[in-house]
C-alpha cells in the first residue's frame, strides 16, 4: 500500500527541519534494530548452550522487532535521500505494531515459565519504556501517546489474563497475586507516553528555534554582502561622473 507522506518542502527552513526529523527517526530505528538484534543473538546462544526449547518461543517476536526496525531504517533513509517526510499516522501504526510484538514476547515468556505471572515482573516490560523513550526522536508529540496508550492497555490485559491462568495451588506472595501493582505499572507506562510527548514537543521547538536562528543569521549575512556590493557599485558609479566634471572644470579654468 502506498504510504502517505507530506510533499517535499521547498522552503529552506522547513526543509532543514524535515531533514533533521528524518535523521532523528533513522537514528531511532537503527538503535532499536541494534537492541533487538542483540536480543536475537543472546537467544541463539541460549538455545545453543542450554538446548532448551523455552527461548524458541520468544525468538520469533524478538527477530520480528529487529527486522521491522531494519526495514524502517532503510525506508527512512530512502525518504531522507529524496527529501520527503513521513506522516505521523504511519509512525502511530508502527508504534502500535511495536508494542504488540513486545506484548507477544511477554506472553511467550509467560508460556515458558512454571508461574506465568512472573513474566509481568521480569525486565521484559521495560521494552515498552525503551520504545516510548525513543519515540521522542520523531519530534512529534502525537506519536508518544499513541505508543504509550496501547502499551499500557496491552500490559493491563496481560495482567488479568496471566493472573486468571495462574494455578490456585501455587503459594505466592500477595504482591505477586494482586493485580494492583501491575495496574500501577500500566498507568506508569501510560504516564511515560504523556511525558515523552512533552519531551518531543520541547525537542521540536528547540530544533525550530535553531533553524530560525540559522535562517536569520544567513539572511543577515546575505544583507551585509548586498550592502557591500551596493556600496562598491555606487562608489564606482559616483566616481566616474565626478572625474568627468572635474576634468571639464579644469579645462574651463
Amino acid at each position: 500500500l502506498p504510504i502517505p507522506s507530506p510533499p517535499a518542502m521547498k522552503d529552506p527552513a522547513s526543509r532543514t527541519l524535515l531533514l533533521a526529523v528524518l535523521d532523528a527517526q533513522r537514528v531511532r530505528c537503527t538503535v532499536l534494530a541494534g537492541v533487538f538484534g542483540s536480543g536475537v543473538i543472546l537467544l541463539l546462544v541460549g538455545v545453543t548452550v542450554s538446548g532448551s526449547w523455552a527461548p524458541r518461543i520468544i525468538f520469533p517476536w524478538v527477530l520480528g522487532l529487529a527486522l521491522q526496525q531494519l526495514l524502517l531504517a532503510r525506508f527512512v533513509q530512502r525518504r531522507l535521500d529524496a527529501g520527503t517526510g513521513i506522516s505521523s499516522r504511519f509512525w502511530m501504526l508502527s508504534g502500535v505494531l511495536e508494542v504488540t510484538l513486545v506484548s507477544c514476547m511477554i506472553l511467550g515468556i509467560a508460556l515458558t515459565i512454571e508461574t506465568p505471572v512472573y513474566a509481568l515482573h521480569s525486565p521484559s516490560p521495560y521494552a515498552y519504556f525503551i520504545l516510548i523513550g525513543l519515540s521522542t526522536l520523531h519530534l512529534d508529540p502525537r506519536i508518544s501517546p499513541a505508543t504509550g496508550t496501547p502499551a499500557a492497555l496491552q500490559f493491563m490485559a496481560l495482567t488479568f489474563v496471566l493472573l486468571a491462568a495462574m494455578p490456585v495451588a501455587v503459594p505466592l506472595a500477595p504482591m505477586i497475586t494482586s493485580a494492583m501493582p501491575n495496574l500501577v505499572k500500566g498507568f506508569l507506562i501510560l504516564g511515560g507516553g504523556m511525558g515523552a510527548a512533552l519531551v518531543a514537543r520541547e525537542l521540536r521547538r528547540s530544533f525550530e528555534r535553531s533553524v530560525l536562528a540559522s535562517r536569520e543569521r544567513d539572511r543577515m549575512e546575505s544583507t551585509d554582502r548586498g550592502k557591500s556590493t551596493f556600496l562598491a557599485h555606487m562608489s564606482h558609479e559616483i566616481r566616474a561622473p565626478l572625474n568627468a566634471v572635474l576634468g571639464y572644470a579644469e579645462l574651463l579654468t
